[in-house]
């Protein structure tokens, strides 16, 4: 009997866990610690002789309630070098989403500040033309809203249109 055997039986504080390098691919099986509390389908690093790096991914398929060693094989059982921890990958991709998208708002609020600024600049201090802009700007209504009451002829400031036709007239045209 292998020494690394007899060293296993001696152990009790791991288990043994049945991995695959692929799906539907052969089982291997490796030793993991009771701590790491690995289950079917978790991801684990596991070493390989198949890469440059000496290490690749693999699938949890079982996990032996105690050790499964058979001592009569001629190799050494390896340890799994570590659980791949998915849910604190997802937690660091939902943190820099959400950061992109407060930087996207960000950028499109410069974006429209400038915007902004740009055609107040265009148009002279006083005129009439910035103040129905700035008049806009403030007004809270909506793109559509806007569009209808300039389709509609209305004045945009809400006051009365003294300039309308028959205005201050009572309509009669006399």
């Amino acid at each position: 009997m292998k020494a690394s055997h007899i060293l296993s039986l001696m152990q009790n504080d791991y288990t043994t866990v049945q991995v695959a390098y692929s799906e539907g691919g052969k089982l291997y099986t490796f030793k993991a610690l009771k701590s790491d509390n690995l289950a079917k389908d978790d991801f684990v690093v596991i070493p390989t002789s198949y890469n440059d790096w000496g290490y690749t991914l693999g699938k949890v398929i079982s996990v032996d309630e105690e050790a499964d060693i058979d001592t009569s094989v001629a190799y050494t059982y390896k340890w799994i070098v570590g659980k791949v921890d998915l849910v604190r990958y997802a937690g660091i991709l939902e943190v820099e989403k959400r950061f992109e998208r407060h930087i996207l708002n960000m950028q499109k609020a410069n974006t429209r500040r400038q915007l902004v600024q740009s055609v107040l600049e265009s148009f002279p201090e006083g005129s009439k033309e910035r103040a129905d802009f700035e008049l806009l700007l403030n007004s809270g209504q909506s793109l559509e809203q806007i569009e209808r009451m300039l389709n509609n002829g209305t004045n945009l400031n809400n006051d009365s249109n003294d300039d309308a036709p028959g205005a201050g007239t009572g309509g009669s045209g006399a």
